[in-house]
């Protein structure tokens, strides 16, 4: 767990500037440097929004990018109600279901069905 505080107010109401609040994150910081900022944004409240940047790095890795235009959302309509009905099965028909495996196995039914 990372603590991200600098001092800097983050609550504003009428004459008050505070910094009480204390922004904490896990995980993130095995992506690279983590700092944070405040972003000039209405939000509607006296909390003002916060921008955590994550490493300064661009990671360059190639993308494929679905054109959804041309899509053919029949056939993957189809495929899908066929391929999320058996995963559903499989699940139901398991004593224990661990929920990381679960969304591992459905993002990785969808990704099959969209290529």
């Amino acid at each position: 767990m990372q603590i991200h505080y600098t001092g800097v107010s983050t609550y504003h109401s009428g004459n008050v500037a505070t910094a009480p609040d204390v922004t904490v994150s896990f995980g993130i910081s095995d992506y690279g440097a983590i700092s944070w900022r405040i972003i000039d944004d209405d939000l509607c409240t006296p909390h003002d929004g916060i921008i955590i940047d994550v490493a300064n790095t661009v990671c360059r890795v190639r993308k494929e990018v679905i054109n959804w235009r041309s899509f053919d959302f029949t056939a993957y309509k189809k495929l899908t109600a066929t391929v999320l009905k058996d995963l559903f099965e499989s699940w139901k028909s398991l004593d224990t279901q661990d929920c990381n495996t679960m969304v591992q196995e459905l993002s990785f039914a969808l990704d099959e069905c969209v290529k």
